[in-house]
């Protein structure tokens, strides 16, 4: 058994002296990058206090841990209370490392807990399953030691288990009364698409047919918008602004009947939205990934919708939108929306040429 104890020793120390140490002298890193440091610094500790734990269950039924006074089953409860205190706490101040925001009670033990603790931990476990020193002032220094940080790490990890379940109640509270705002915006939203007329109120009812919208006043928006009398020239009527983005919220959310009758104002539509784009483009300083992605998305969505309707030649319209986003401004930014364009023309590629063609 002393010789079992010995390797469980053996391999705890080499795995804190050289596996855990090289990993800690990598920088911290978030993403995939951290990911083969952080599975190296988890199975490094791990396998540390697993095998200090190895060593003490060895020692357990020589006396190792009689100091601790009551019976055998006692001391195996304290001896792994305190071992699971050590392990959490290491594993945590491995893992949190970097982090400004550290639970409480693991503050105390930042940063040398990684180093210490362990190094103490095999110090005081070499020098209990040691015979000779057994009644010397090192073998109770070693207790002392041994003991100190089991019960120190214990109440530190009770405390953070503690303190991430106050937290997690506190975050059950706020979501809570987030899901109560939620529901009263969407009842005041309800009402209010419920007090509007189709007819005279007709812009606002397109305002909550957007996409961010919530689904309850989006729904009954779009089921009031259908009742309203003479709807296909309303919108032909608005898709001809300049700026048709409240129209093309309602194509998105739903098919107007007579579609037919939209056919040219949607393709008038898409031409001012190319016209605004370019605009945009020559205003705005930079441009990003994202940049004119909804908007693109939102008439690339009413374009298909009128493929195939009897006069209706969308495609030529989206190849002038097609030639507002391939200008080298977008192209430089990586502008996402020309991707969408390109493959909506390959899709549709029966009417004409590609723009960046």
């Amino acid at each position: 058994m002393h010789t079992f104890t010995n390797i469980c020793l053996g391999t705890a120390a080499f795995m804190y002296l050289v596996p855990l140490q090289l990993a800690l002298r990598q920088p911290v890193q978030s993403g995939f990058s951290g990911l083969g440091t952080s599975l190296a610094l988890l199975l490094s500790t791990l396998l540390l206090w697993g095998s200090i734990l190895a060593a003490w269950c060895a020692l357990l039924p020589q006396g190792g841990f009689a100091w601790i006074g009551g019976g055998r089953s006692w001391q195996f409860v304290a001896m792994f209370a305190g071992w699971l205190g050590l392990t959490v706490v290491t594993l945590l101040t491995v893992g949190l490392r970097g982090d400004p925001q550290l639970p409480t009670f693991l503050r105390p033990f930042m940063p040398w807990s990684i180093y210490v603790l362990p190094a103490l931990a095999l110090a005081a476990t070499a020098l209990l399953s040691n015979a000779d020193v057994t009644r010397t002032a090192l073998f109770t220094a070693g207790r002392f030691s041994l003991g100190l940080c089991g019960v120190g790490a214990f109440f530190a990890a009770a405390g953070i288990g503690v303190e991430y379940a106050v937290l997690r109640q506190r975050d059950i509270a706020q979501n809570q009364q987030k899901g109560v705002r939620r529901e009263e915006a969407i009842t005041a939203l309800v009402r209010e698409v419920e007090s509007l007329d189709p007819e005279r109120d007709l812009e606002r009812l397109l305002f909550h047919t957007a996409r961010d919208r919530f689904n309850e006043p989006r729904t009954l928006a779009v089921e009031k918008i259908r009742s309203h009398p003479n709807l296909p020239a309303a919108l032909a009527e608005m898709l001809a602004r300049e700026n048709p983005r409240l129209a093309l919220d309602y194509l998105d959310a739903d098919t107007p009947p007579q579609l037919e009758l939209l056919a040219g104002p949607v393709n008038q539509a898409i031409r001012n939205m190319a016209r605004w784009i370019q605009t945009e483009i020559d205003r705005r300083e930079t441009l990003d990934y994202t940049s004119f992605f909804e908007e693109t998305d939102l008439v690339l969505q009413a374009a298909t919708k009128i493929v195939g309707v009897p006069g209706a030649n969308p495609r030529a319209a989206v190849v002038e939108l097609g030639k507002a986003l391939n200008c080298p401004k977008a192209k430089d930014a990586h502008v996402d929306a020309i991707r969408l364009v390109d493959e909506w023309l390959q899709n549709h590629s029966s009417q004409g040429p590609n723009p960046s063609t």
